[in-house]
This record gives C-alpha cells, structure tokens and sequence, in this order.
C-alpha cells in the first residue's frame, strides 16, 4: 500500500536535510577560502556532516518502516506480527542504509566540489559563480530528491518484511508493482504497474520514485 501521509512525511524529511544543508554550506565555505582550495576542508568537517545527515535519516527511515508495517498489519486483522522482530529488522535496517546512502552522498559532494573548484581554475569562475554551483549540492532540490526517494523505500522495506512474516506462518503472498498510472510515471515504472515483482526490483525504481508494492494471496486456478 502507498505511504499514509506521504506528502507530509516528504516535507517534514526534505526541511530536516535542508536545514543540514544550510549549515554544511556555510561551514564548507568559511573552509574552503579565496580562492577556494578543497584542501583546506579538514576531514572532521565532513565527518561531522555526515553524522548529522546519518542520524537523521536513520531517525526518519525506521519511522516510516514501523508505520508502513504497522499500516500493513492492520490491513491484515487476522495476522499478528513478531513486532520485536519487526523493531529490530527497522533499526539494523535503517543504520544500516543510512550509514551507505550517507557515504555516497559524502563521496559525491566531495568529488563535485573538487570538481568545480577545478572548472573555477579552467574558465576564470568567479567565487560567487563558485559558491552558487556547490550551493545546489547542499540545496533543497537535491534534500527534496533523497526525502522522496528514501520514504519510497522505507515503505517497500516495511512490506518486503511483512511479507516474510507472513511467509513465516505458511502465508505466501505475490508482491506487486504500483504506480500513480498517469502521465507523471516514467518508463521504467509504467510497465511494472499492477505487475508482479519478479526480478527481485523493489521500489524505488529510481531517485524520485514514489511508486508502492501490495501484496496479494495468489490466485486459486
């Protein structure tokens, strides 16, 4: 099933990243000097970044699971699930994508700015052109990208579980593939809409994805 309140869940996730974003930026900036030399951002700098991007996308990613699971749950009034598994499997869960999404996102934004400090050399950038293109890399839009891209798979992580639990009493149920099923849906979801998963791709299908899964008992012949 969809995410309950995701319009809100996304907002409330994006703001949390911005605010992070916001005061990274003017941190890197005071390092990074004039001209800018990525040299002079001290590794404590993005430690420190990454651990409060660490812990508040863990915070949000279990919120979501336990809810999704929760929501699930209650669609199924005669199961019961093991929720001290369930709160286990969210927490381990979400340390640990947190932790991997968190280094990828340090790992680019390193390698970008290095980048652009470069082209500033190459094309006689000024420090205010500078600033505005690494800038993007601590913006709203990309907080926006990850928030709606990390409930997506909060939410799918949540019913791929439920899924076990119900396997784990005799329960085997088919995972199927939703979208929206307008014209906002791109080509690679579009044709998995009402489809079984198959393949073992969940999603997100890709960064901005807010597709679903549903479960289904399979059909008696």
């Amino acid at each position: 099933m969809d995410v309950a309140n995701r319009d809100g869940l996304e907002a409330d996730m994006a703001r949390i990243l911005a605010k992070l974003g916001r005061e990274g930026l003017t941190r890197l900036k005071g390092f990074l000097g004039d001209p800018p030399n990525l040299a002079n951002v001290p590794e404590a700098f993005w430690t420190e970044y990454g651990t409060g991007l660490r812990v508040a996308i863990t915070g949000v990613l279990q919120n979501v699971y336990l809810a999704q699971a929760e929501a699930v749950e209650g669609a199924l009034p005669s199961i019961g699930f093991d929720w001290g598994l369930v709160n286990e499997r969210a927490a381990a869960w979400a340390r640990a994508h947190a932790g991997e999404l968190v280094r990828g996102i340090i790992e680019t934004t390193r390698r970008v700015v290095g980048e652009i400090i470069g082209q500033a050399f190459e094309e006689d950038l000024t420090l205010q052109q500078v600033t505005d293109l690494i800038a993007r890399l601590f913006g709203p839009k990309r907080a926006e990208t990850i928030a709606i891209t990390e409930i997506t798979r909060a939410a799918s992580e949540a019913e791929q579980e439920a899924a076990r639990q119900l396997a784990a009493v005799g329960i085997h149920m088919i995972p199927i593939w939703e979208t929206n099923n307008d014209e906002l849906v791109c080509p690679f979801c579009m044709p998995r809409n009402d489809q079984p998963i198959t393949d073992g791709i969940y999603p997100p299908g890709h960064p901005r994805c807010r597709c679903w899964c549903n479960h289904e008992l399979p059909k008696v012949s």
